[in-house]
């Protein structure tokens, strides 16, 4: 499924571990495949285990090369899959797709969060949906929020953006 656009971001967990998802947009939903936890990339995997440990922090450096293989094994998994698929869903309780007649409104905002600590992102982007609840998704690394926001407007009409 290389021709679908997609992007990365992390849900914030106040309880548990954070999840990393690789969002992909389709005309009238966006899928998300969970492709890593915690240390979904490896620049924050080094950030939280191996800058922050000191000398101890060389330890972990086998642990962030195993979790980088992890999720380009769960990328090339989903990448054969259709999103929002049945199997898509399936492979993991954690999937989730947001369709266009789910969602109220998506806020765009391009500043960054602290959420992260010292690994990069790109502001975040919350789903309020019809129900009332909201989904939050940090924009993992650096990406083009702007690109993001206009794909977000084609999939799932309106985009506030903030600034």
């Amino acid at each position: 499924m290389g021709d679908v656009p997609f992007f990365y971001g992390i849900e914030p967990r106040w309880w548990t571990a954070d999840r990393f998802y690789k969002v992909f947009v389709l005309p009238q939903a966006i899928c998300a495949a969970r492709v890593a936890g915690q240390f979904g990339d490896e620049s924050s995997a080094r950030a939280q285990l191996v800058l922050s440990g000191g000398l101890l922090g060389l330890l972990f450096a086998p642990l962030v090369r195993r979790f980088a293989a992890q999720r380009a094994e769960r990328e090339a998994f989903y990448d054969t899959l259709t999103p929002g698929s049945p199997d898509f869903l399936q492979a993991d309780d954690l999937n989730f797709v947001l369709e266009r007649t789910d969602v109220r409104k998506v806020v765009v905002d391009a500043n960054r969060t602290w959420w992260t600590g010292a690994a990069a992102n790109s502001g975040r982007i919350d789903f309020v949906l019809l129900d009332g609840s909201r989904r939050r998704l940090i924009l993992a690394g650096e990406q083009d929020t702007a690109a993001i926001a206009r794909l977000l407007v084609d999939s799932l009409g309106s985009v506030e953006p903030v600034m």
